[in-house]
C-alpha cells in the first residue's frame, strides 16, 4: 500500500508498506469520510488510508507502543502495480463520499449561493474545543469532504467586544491567505508574513482591524497582533467586522494550533489540516464559515 506525502490519493507517495509491516500511529484525520492515519514506517512518515490498516492498540490511546499492519484483503493482495493501488484507493474513497451528504448542511436555509461551507460548532457555548467540517456542493448535492477537530476561543463562541476570549458566531465569508515563505497550494489570494507585518487591533487607530506593514505607513496605534508567529505559519482570514467597528473586535483568523487547547478569538487546527482547506477553498464557489454552538445549528 502506498504511504502519501498528506491525507489523499492526489498527493505524491513517498513510501510503501507492505502486507504484515507494522509501524506507529502519529496523527488520525478524516477525509471524504474516510480515516486516514499519519503512520511513521521504515524511517519515513506519511498518510495511510484505514481501509487496509489493522490496529493493534486503539488510537485514542495514544499508546507510545501503539502500531498498525496492513491486513492482507482481498483487495490489497489484488494489487500488482502502484496503478492498481491508486484505482483501488480512489474507488474507495468515492464509496465513503457518497457517504458524506449531511442533513445539517442539506437543512440550512441561509447558504444563499455558497457551494462550500467551513462549519465549526463547539458542544457547549463556552467549549475552546471545536468540531471542524467542511462540505461541498455538487450538481446540488451536499456531500462532507473534511471532519476533524480544531480550537475556539479560551471562552468558546459568542464574541461581542475586543479582548472578551471569544470567537464570533455566525455566517462570514473567506478573505486572503497568508503565511511564512512562498505560496501554498490556495486559489485565495496570498500575503507573505515578514517580521513588519502586523493586524492592528487599536479600536482608535484609523487602520483598526486592517493588515498593516509598519515599515510603510505611519504608526497610530498602540496596540497590534504580530504576524510573525508560528501559528500564523499558515492561515487565513475570516472577515468579521468588515465595518471596522471600534470595539467589536479585530484580527479573527483560522490558523495554526498553539501551545495550548484554545486561541484568543481565532480558529485554529494543525497545520495539515489548515494547509487542507487552503488547497480546498474555491472562491468561485462563494465559500464561507459558519461558527457557532450546537445548540444553535437551527439558526442558519
Amino acid at each position: 500500500m502506498n504511504v502519501r506525502e498528506k491525507p489523499d490519493t492526489q498527493f505524491k507517495k513517498v513510501t510503501v508498506i507492505n502486507v504484515g509491516d507494522k509501524a506507529k500511529v502519529l496523527e488520525k484525520t478524516t477525509n471524504l469520510s474516510s480515516v486516514w492515519y499519519k503512520i511513521s514506517v521504515n524511517g519515513k512518515e506519511g498518510w495511510a488510508s484505514s481501509n487496509y490498516l489493522q490496529k493493534y492498540n486503539t488510537y485514542e490511546n495514544q499508546k507510545e507502543s501503539e502500531k498498525v499492519s496492513v491486513e492482507n484483503n482481498t483487495q490489497e493482495s489484488a494489487k500488482t502495480s502502484n496503478k492498481s493501488t491508486d484505482k483501488s484507493e480512489n474507488t474507495s474513497s468515492d464509496s465513503n463520499e457518497k457517504k458524506g451528504s449531511n442533513l445539517i448542511v442539506e437543512n440550512f436555509n441561509t447558504l444563499g449561493n455558497s457551494e462550500q461551507v467551513i462549519l465549526v460548532t463547539n458542544a457547549s457555548a463556552s467549549s475552546s474545543n471545536a468540531k471542524i467540517q467542511a462540505f461541498e456542493k455538487t450538481n446540488n448535492v451536499w456531500k462532507k469532504v473534511y471532519e476533524f477537530s480544531g480550537h475556539v476561543g479560551k471562552n468558546g463562541i459568542g464574541k461581542t467586544k475586543e479582548g472578551d476570549g471569544k470567537s464570533p458566531e455566525g455566517k462570514y465569508s473567506i478573505g486572503f491567505a497568508f503565511g511564512h515563505g512562498s505560496k501554498p497550494n490556495t486559489r485565495l489570494s496570498y500575503r507573505n508574513v515578514t517580521e513588519d507585518i502586523v493586524w492592528v487591533d487599536d479600536s482608535n487607530s484609523k487602520y483598526y482591524n486592517t493588515w498593516q506593514d509598519k515599515s510603510k505607513v505611519a504608526v497610530d496605534w498602540n496596540s497590534a497582533e504580530d504576524m510573525n508567529i508560528n501559528q500564523y505559519a499558515r492561515g487565513f482570514v475570516i472577515n468579521y467586522n468588515a465595518n471596522k467597528t471600534p470595539g467589536r473586535g479585530s484580527a479573527i483568523f483560522f490558523h495554526v494550533n498553539g501551545n495550548y487547547g484554545y486561541t484568543l478569538g481565532c480558529t485554529s487546527a494543525s497545520k495539515a489540516n489548515v494547509e487542507r482547506l487552503l488547497s480546498w477553498i474555491n472562491p468561485s464557489k462563494s465559500p464561507v464559515i459558519i461558527q457557532t454552538p450546537e445548540s444553535k445549528l437551527g439558526n442558519y
